[in-house]
């Protein structure tokens, strides 16, 4: 366990070397814990046959199914105007402060020039994204019902632009530095595709960003209920990286969710969280994660950010 955890060396003298100590048989507890529950969650998962060989694909009538086709992100008729996202939780997960600026603080380094916000929804992260020194940004939302909401966020005196469709409808000339998908990877079903339509609208050196859940084997009914065809780990995220984009970044968050997520798995089987429950994670368990994935080195965690540049 300690070669995992390089920096955390026990230097010092007295109380100094007593509290490294403490914090680091504190990482060892949790790192026993986690692969003890991934252990047990796998084989829940292979009993229950939420997973089919290597692929890991949820069979159909499972908690990991494929969403019906309402749910789904990408609408194939052709009739954008007729989408209806039908997950119901865009507002309840609205209020979550403490993890959107968390996980914004992660990737804002990254975020330069034009900028496309990939299935937007109601807005409620794009003023996350926003780092005041952007230029154009575009918000793409299919669904004509959230694009109402989304065309009244504001941040300061910038209105963003906000467009009906996917990137399929999206006029070839669009071109953007940046281009962002947060929790909304999950939804489409054809996430290599879509990568690579992304490519073909992000100029030379820009950067893909995707933020998204993590682990299959976490896979839970509520998952299946907000229309998620999957969750990612490292290695999907190698294997869906597009020719012509680099993995420039790849690492989890939000270790201490991870354990709650698990337990919910395990004991409660929610298919959505409550509010006082996201609030609890939020204000207490967010701000945790923040100390102690640093000191995981981002190893675990529930959700996965994953960035790639384009080759100039």
């Amino acid at each position: 366990m300690r070669e995992h955890f390089p920096a955390l060396t026990l230097a010092g003298r007295g109380s100094s070397r007593l509290l490294w100590r403490r914090v680091l048989g504190s990482l060892q507890a949790v790192h026993r814990i986690f692969c003890k529950s991934r252990e047990s969650l796998e084989n829940v998962a292979l009993r229950e046959g939420v997973w089919q060989g290597q692929a890991r694909i949820p069979r159909r009538g499972s908690a990991g199914a494929a969403p019906p086709p309402e749910q789904r992100l990408v609408h194939n008729s052709g009739s954008m105007p007729e989408f209806k996202y039908v997950g119901s939780e865009l507002d309840l997960f609205a209020a979550v402060h403490h993890w959107k600026s968390y996980w914004s603080t992660e990737i804002r380094r990254f975020i330069k020039g034009d900028v496309l916000e990939v299935g937007a929804g109601t807005g409620s992260n794009t003023p996350f994204l926003d780092t005041g020194h952007l230029g154009h940004f575009v918000c793409l939302e299919p669904d004509p019902q959230l694009l109402d909401r989304l065309g009244q966020v504001r941040a300061g005196t910038r209105r963003y632009e906000t467009i009906c469709g996917t990137l399929e409808t999206l006029p070839a000339e669009k071109q953007f530095d940046t281009i962002v998908y947060i929790d909304v990877l999950e939804h489409i079903e054809d996430d290599r595709a879509e990568l690579n339509r992304a490519v073909a609208h992000l100029r030379s050196g820009g950067r893909v960003i995707v933020l998204s859940p993590a682990h299959q084997w976490l896979f839970t009914p509520f998952d299946a209920a907000i229309g998620h065809f999957r969750r990612y780990g490292r290695s999907m995220v190698e294997a869906i990286s597009p020719p012509g984009l680099e993995l420039e970044l790849c690492r989890y968050l939000d270790s201490v969710g991870l354990a709650a997520s698990a337990a919910n798995l395990v004991l409660l089987r929610q298919s959505m969280p409550t509010k006082d429950q996201l609030r609890f994670w939020d204000t207490f368990l967010v701000p945790m994660s923040r100390l102690i994935d640093r000191l995981l080195l981002y190893s675990i965690g529930k959700s996965i950010l994953a960035v790639w540049r384009k080759s100039i």
